[in-house]
């Protein structure tokens, strides 16, 4: 009888552990592992169009879960931010077999304070902006994430516990944006690239912040990437 008691505490505890590992469902639901990204995601329930701004079905409102939220209370002006704005920007290339790409993303005029929200995760390392892109048929082929106003510290960190991951780097120094010079990082995997960089934080002050980004790339959907979306400084 204990054995039988033993084996089914063994069973609930193992349960509730996968329960806390799975992916979220929702945007900003609880933050996406990135370490365990699936480009299977169901993109249609992923961003619920229960709001939307105006008329438009191309921006709407999302208000991320309590496993999101950074617990603090971030305010600006006077204004409390408890939701984050989403835009589905339509991205066509003029040549038909390219075809369509639907980019969902945070605007900066949009988006939170810095570290209110924890969207996405890579170890212990989280990010406060998540942007996803898919084909026209809703296939998830790229995800960008990027946290704002971190230490110089907290950056080169980050890009040892992605070298414990996939091992050394291929590296190439671009010019972000055209104002300044930065080293991106890249791993190629079977099925994706990955892309890690960071910037400064601003160019008109002098401080030791940062802003990091990071992207996952399915690997066999890149050229359709870089055609439509013209992205080679910033995926």
């Amino acid at each position: 009888m204990k054995k039988i008691v033993y084996l089914l505490t063994l069973f609930v505890i193992l349960g509730s552990c996968n329960n806390s590992s799975k992916q979220p469902t929702r945007y900003g639901e609880k933050p996406l592992n990135l370490k365990k990204l699936n480009f299977d995601i169901n993109m249609q329930g992923f961003f619920p169009q229960e709001r939307t701004i105006g008329t438009s079905p191309l921006i709407f409102i999302v208000e991320p879960g309590k496993e999101a939220k950074n617990n603090q209370e971030a305010q600006a002006d006077g204004v409390y931010y408890d939701e984050v704005y989403i835009v589905r920007q339509v991205v066509r290339d003029e040549t038909p077999k390219n075809g369509t790409l639907y980019h969902y993303h945070t605007p900066a005029s949009y988006s939170s304070l810095p570290g209110q929200y924890k969207l996405a995760t890579f170890g212990d390392y989280y990010f406060d902006r998540l942007n996803m892109t898919t084909t026209s048929d809703d296939e998830l082929i790229m995800v960008s994430a990027s946290r704002r106003e971190v230490n110089s510290e907290t950056a080169k960190e980050l890009f040892y516990e992605l070298a414990r991951s996939y091992g050394e780097p291929q590296r190439e120094r671009t010019i972000y944006q055209g104002l300044q010079e930065c080293e991106i990082f890249t791993w190629e995997k079977k099925d994706r690239i990955i892309k890690y960089y960071w910037t400064l934080s601003t160019l008109f002050e002098k401080n030791d912040l940062r802003d990091l980004h990071l992207s996952i790339i399915k690997k066999d959907q890149l050229k359709t990437i870089l055609s439509l979306l013209r992205l080679k400084d910033n995926y």
